[in-house]
This record gives structure tokens, sequence and C-alpha cells, in this order.
């Protein structure tokens, strides 16, 4: 046997063995128990299974091709053993890359649904599903994406947008958000929740082109802040659409978040979209201000800057020049808002802050009305009371628990018949 054909025979092989591993790939929904409470938003399964059985599809076509190329280069005398040796051995190195790429989503999405197989784990990741949709803020009428949630290490949120590439290059069929699990469960779960979806609706509503043309737009605004509103927009953007549906609660769980040390607080990174966190946080209390006219802004405020003041900034320039600019900046995202208030969902702005409190008040009265409301109402409402002093961690950590499950149960009218019919 001459070097060719047992080169040949050894890479045939190795495509045969990855052929047998695909076959034995099974459906997510077929490995991954879960109580029915556990279950992923309507056809989020089965799209995912879809989507992975269209890769697996498509890879099998081309390991099928890739045996019938090899068989007929050992039978193709005229080239030469070199080229020969190197066309199989690139084809089948691209197919392997392909194949861990197809595995990587697998493991991908497994690791988001594996987490409903762990009890209590389960309702609240289906709870947050529920949220999750209702935090797009969207139109009945708009097609909305399919979000699912999971937990992780680290104090950061994080989401893996709908119709982006996944490993291999084809385009996630759902949205992915990735919850802290320090978060689990108490202040600032919404705040991050929110913020992740709030990616996810400005990319479907254009708002990221439409900002930064608005900026460019706009000659009246110092060059050296404009680069900086540009870079961070998306974030920026984020945080606008969180404070605007959760109003003070949206404020509260990003000071929780970027309670860090003073190197980190104040630290300017050219390579990171998000702003500097001393001035994301005085950005994110002053567009709570706009939006929602209240003494308690003001009071965040000096609570902010008793804890991290911005004497210890190493870039004092700069941030005057920021905060300068803050009142002008705000005006042009409120405009752009308004703009686009055809494509939000009527009611997409949270309460008043008097009402916010009016309607606290009677849910103490009678805790029912809370489990009727929507998730955004009930997360706006408890981040007002928790601003107030009207609530304590241990209450609100124990009233989450309870909608979390409540959500997971009925917030789905789909899996709430299934419930009724296994009942």
């Amino acid at each position: 046997m001459n070097t060719v054909t047992m080169t040949l025979r050894l890479i045939r092989d190795e495509v045969l063995a990855l052929q047998t591993r695909l076959e034995r790939l099974q459906p997510l929904s077929l490995t991954i128990p879960m109580t029915r409470a556990a279950l992923p938003y309507p056809k989020a399964l089965s799209v995912i299974d879809s989507h992975l059985l269209k890769q697996k599809r498509e890879l099998n076509q081309t390991l099928v091709v890739l045996l019938q190329e090899l068989e007929q280069m050992d039978s193709v005398r005229h080239l030469s053993s070199k080229r020969v040796i190197a066309r199989a051995n690139q084809q089948f190195v691209n197919l392997r890359l392909h194949f861990n790429a197809v595995l990587e989503q697998i493991d991908i999405f497994a690791d988001v649904l594996t987490q409903r197989s762990e009890h209590q784990y389960d309702r609240w990741l289906a709870g947050l599903d529920v949220a999750a949709q209702d935090a797009l803020g969207l139109p009945k009428e708009t097609p909305a994406p399919i979000l699912l949630s999971y937990l992780d290490r680290g104090h950061g949120a994080a989401i893996r947008r709908a119709h982006t590439k996944l490993p291999g290059g084809s385009l996630n069929p759902v949205g992915l958000v990735r919850i802290p699990r320090e978060r689990m469960v108490g202040t600032g779960i919404a705040g991050s929740l929110y913020h992740e979806v709030g990616h996810q609706s400005a990319v479907m509503l254009g708002l990221l082109t439409s900002l930064a043309q608005s900026l460019h737009d706009h000659s009246h605004l110092v060059p050296q802040t404009v680069k900086h509103w540009v870079k961070w927009r998306s974030e920026i953007l984020a945080d606008f659409w969180a404070i605007s549906r959760l109003g003070v609660a949206a404020s509260l769980g990003l000071m929780s978040v970027i309670s860090l040390p003073d190197a980190l607080v104040y630290r300017k990174d050219s390579r990171d979209p998000h702003p500097i966190p001393w001035i994301r946080v005085m950005l994110n209390l002053a567009i709570g201000e706009v939006l929602f006219p209240d003494p308690q802004w003001r009071r965040l405020r000096q609570c902010w800057l008793a804890r991290y003041p911005m004497s210890r900034s190493k870039e004092p320039r700069l941030f005057s020049a920021l905060l300068e600019e803050m009142p002008a900046f705000i005006r042009l995202l409120c405009r752009l808002f308004d703009s686009h208030q055809t494509h939000l969902k009527q009611g997409f702005f949270a309460l008043p802050t008097s009402q916010s409190r009016s309607i606290y008040k009677r849910w103490q009265l009678d805790p029912s009305g809370m489990f009727q409301a929507a998730p955004t109402r009930v997360f706006s409402v408890l981040g007002q009371a928790r601003a107030d002093g009207e609530i304590d961690s241990h209450e609100e950590s124990e009233l989450l628990h309870r909608l979390l499950q409540h959500w997971a149960l009925n917030g789905n009218p789909s899996k709430k018949m299934q419930l009724l019919k296994a009942a």
C-alpha cells in the first residue's frame, strides 16, 4: 500500500468516526429532563431542536461528499501525492472544525437548558423567561424573538442576541440572557435582565444607527464627548431601556452591580463598549430624574458621590466635560425614543413615581393585585418600594421567589394549558 492510499484511508476512517458520532447526537428535548413548570417559552425547544437538526443534516451531507471525494482521489493517479494528501487533509480539517462548531452550539443550548432540571432554579428561570418577553416592550403585532434565561458566575449579565452568529456561522434561533447567579433573587435581577433585553430591542428598532447619526448631526456637542457617547451608545441605550421600563429599580440594580474597587469604578478602557462605571451611574441617575422627576434621584446621586467622590478621578477634565454634556445628550435620547413611539407597546414607560407608591400601598392591603400584574409593573413598583425603604432585602427576595414561580406556572398561556391537562 503506497503512502497516498494509506493516508487517504486514515482520513476516511476519521471521517467515518465523525459520522458515527454525529449520528449519536440526540435532540435536546430527549436528553434534558425538567418539570413542566420549567419548560421554556412556547416553541423554544422545538425551534432549538429544529436548528440543531438542520446543522446536523448539513454537516452529514458534507461528510458524505467528502467520503465520495476521498474515493475519487484514491482512484486518480495523475495527481501528485503531495497535492492529493494536502487537499484531502485540508478538507478533513475544515470538516472537523465544522463538526466542533456544531458541538459547541449544542453545548451552548444544553448549558442553558440543563439548569432547568435543578430544583428551584427551574421555576426561577421559567419565570424570568416570562419577564424577559415582557421586557421587550414591543407591540403584540410585532414578531418577537424567543428569549431564554440562564445563570452563570460573575457579577455582570450578558445576552447572545437572537439572529446573531453562532460558532460555525449559523444564526442563533433564540436570544439567550445570562443572569449573574449572585442576583438570585433580589435587588438587581430586574435591572440586569431588562438591560440585556434592551440590547435585543435596540437592535430590532435600529436605535444604534439612529443615535450615532443624531450625535454626528448635533454639532453643538463637544467632539471630545461625542466620540465617547458614540462608542458607548449600545450600553447607554440598554440602560435607557431598563430605566424607561423599571424606573428607579434599574438604577438601584446598576449601583449594586458597579459597587466595585475604585480602580475599576474610575477606569477608562478604550476597548470597552461600556461607559466609565462612575459616569455610567451618574448618567443613569440623570436619565431617571428626567423621565420620572422626584427628589429621590438627587438623594441617590449624593449617596453615590459619598461613596465615590469625583475628586478621585484621574481624568477630571474628561469627567467634567461628560457631566456638562449630559443634559443635552439626555434630551437627544428622549427625542430618539419619542420618534420610535409607534414601535413601542402601549404603556411602555414605567408609571410616575407617585403612582408606583400608591400601587404598592394597595398591594400591601391586597397582595393578589401583585400576582395579576405584568412582570414589568411588579419589578418597577417593588423597586420603588425598595428605594423608599418600604421593603427590606429579605421581604423582597421572598416576594420575588413567589412571583417568579407564579409567572413560571401562569405567565405562559400554553404552559398553563399543559399543566391543567396533566393535572
